[in-house]
């Protein structure tokens, strides 16, 4: 089975029949999951957003015509709203499908502040380790001035995005699918004819596992918007098969790093003096410290709750004060 998607800043959605051409273009596809940036539609007009036949909406609008962020995804993934901002910035949802469960953003960057921007979306993900995350949208900015930007005078470092992107990227484990798959390739997916520049700055990135389950990722022609859109195909684990992710970040704590050890040496001590097989022995002591990790894993987030809570608490009596 096949996940499809499709990332595309569409420039502006309030003219009727610009609409209708997006819409019918995107219907024609027969996409899983499509994001649209720029959409220019204000929250008291969000109605115009909505088309079941493209799937269910998720929307992130402003007060005015700027901006202007919205996920369709199909009723059987079982999408579900996680966050958004209100400022036409950023949406994410859950879905979930063949047993995997992947946290999809949408993001339409700004072109000042961006640092201060990708940093605050940074310490918004770490609260989602747990998924596997696909981030996709106009990221207004370039990962190298080299390979993602051609144009007629010579290359500067202007336009690249920042240092807080690469951070996010590079904690969250994500990679750049498109160049992924195609790494010599020089291709835009905007071009300024002030500048007389292509620039590559619609993206879509991915958790690093989930590279390999990609069949293909390409930049699609322009039509009736100034970007070009950017498809992805991805294949994904079949019914049955699905294993659990071991959150490699426990072993940064001292406490796990100790408890561990001590886990398996009392397994060990209690079952190798019996006589079952060393062999199902074995096996088993693999589930233990699975069990363990998962544990672990709930302690850990349950007291990352609780503080965060406490934080919100303090804030709101803050803010009665």
């Amino acid at each position: 089975m096949a996940l499809q998607l499709l990332s595309w800043n569409c420039n502006g959605l309030n003219s009727p029949q610009k609409r209708k051409s997006v819409f019918h273009l995107l219907k024609k596809e027969q996409l899983d999951l499509i994001c649209l940036q720029e959409t220019h539609i204000t929250r008291l007009h969000r109605k115009l957003l909505i088309n079941k036949r493209l799937g269910q909406e998720f929307i992130s609008l402003d007060k005015v015509k700027k901006r202007g962020v919205v996920i369709y995804a199909k009723d059987r993934l079982s999408p579900k709203l996680i966050f958004k901002d209100d400022q036409g910035r950023f949406v994410a949802i859950e879905i979930q499908t063949q047993g995997e469960k992947i946290l999809i953003v949408g993001i339409y960057a700004p072109n000042e502040g961006k640092s201060d921007f990708f940093k605050k979306l940074h310490e918004t993900l770490m609260d989602y380790l747990d998924y596997n995350m696909i981030l996709m949208g106009d990221m207004n900015g370039v990962v190298s001035t080299h390979m993602g930007k051609a144009q007629r005078q010579v290359v500067t470092k202007d336009g690249r995005l920042p240092k807080t992107f690469f951070e996010m990227t590079d904690n969250l484990d994500l990679v750049d699918i498109w160049r992924t798959r195609n790494p010599m390739a020089k291709e835009g997916t905007f071009f300024s004819e002030a500048k007389m520049t292509w620039t590559r700055i619609d993206q879509i990135w991915v958790t690093r596992g989930m590279a390999p389950k990609t069949r293909k990722a390409e930049i699609c022609p322009k039509t009736c918007s100034d970007h070009n859109a950017v498809k992805m195909e991805m294949k994904l684990t079949p019914t049955g098969s699905f294993r659990w992710r071991m959150n490699d970040t426990l072993f940064r704590d001292e406490e796990v790093l100790k408890k561990a050890p001590k886990t398996l040496r009392d397994y060990f001590e209690i079952n190798m003096n019996t006589n079952v097989e060393k062999r199902v022995i074995w096996d088993a002591s693999k589930a233990v410290m699975r069990g363990f990790l998962i544990q672990q894993n709930a302690v850990k987030k349950r007291i990352q709750n609780e503080k965060k809570d406490k934080i919100l608490e303090k804030i709101k009596e803050s803010e009665k004060d």
